[in-house]
């Protein structure tokens, strides 16, 4: 496992300054083979380290899927426009997964506010810009997927698990996040500043996420996360937090 995640962050290394020179640059035959090869190997190293085994990681797995088709769409085909369906199902399977991870508490809600303000700020400033009324509300339903989404994710990385787990879990959520807002922002802006942050905060959203349970044995015995008499130890993930 550890040769194998290895060559795996030395590629996507490798890739993130290509993958940012080619949208900056609009270098678009960069872009057609980059970018597909990226989330292709996201999404295989996500598959090694997540097998879709059980109902749990069902919902990661589709993630991730859903990653690569709407990447497909924008570098590989004329459907680019509607990149903005399979994203919506990304983050809709990562709330699915962080929910089951960490079930739906009342104390939550708290929480939740805080990380909605920016969305509503965001929405607010660019209310004027867009004349579209299927646009505003496509908007805004984007807006608050994504704050459920990194809600969801916030709640998770606080619960019981090795930090380096709740760091991946939490950095990649919230870079997936000003990813996504970035994106969507720039549908209305046009800004060559947000499609630069897009790609300084894409390829590490990814990357994080999909090692979010990358199983570190020392720490995770140390706290009682894995069982080293567990057969499938070493590919064992991190267990789902508490419930408390």
């Amino acid at each position: 496992m550890k040769s194998i995640t290895l060559l795996y962050l030395i590629l996507c290394i490798i890739l993130w300054p290509v993958l940012y020179i080619a949208k900056y640059n609009d270098y678009v035959s960069w872009e057609k083979v980059s970018v597909p090869v990226f989330v292709t190997l996201v999404f295989l190293y996500n598959l090694y380290l997540n097998p879709p085994l059980d109902k749990k990681k069902i919902p990661l797995f589709l993630a991730f899927l859903f990653v690569c088709i709407g990447d497909y769409m924008v570098n590989l085909t004329s459907l680019g426009a509607f990149f903005i369906i399979p994203f919506m199902l990304v983050h809709i399977n990562l709330i699915v997964f962080f929910s089951l991870e960490r079930p739906w508490q009342t104390k939550d809600l708290l929480l939740f506010l805080p990380v909605l303000a920016p969305g509503i700020i965001i929405y607010s400033l660019m209310w004027e810009r867009i004349h579209s009324a299927g646009q505003l509300i496509v908007f805004a339903l984007y807006l608050l997927l994504l704050s459920t989404m990194l809600w969801r994710a916030a709640v998770t990385a606080a619960s019981r698990r090795p930090l380096f787990n709740k760091v991946m879990l939490f950095c990649g959520a919230l870079f997936f996040y000003i990813t996504d807002i970035s994106v969507a922002t720039n549908t209305v802006l046009k800004t060559q500043l947000l499609v630069g942050l897009t790609w300084i905060c894409y390829p590490p959203a990814l990357v994080m996420l999909s090692m979010m349970n990358y199983p570190f044995r020392k720490h995770a015995v140390k706290t009682g996360f894995l069982n080293t008499g567990d057969p499938a130890f070493d590919t064992t993930l991190s267990p789902s937090c508490d419930t408390e």
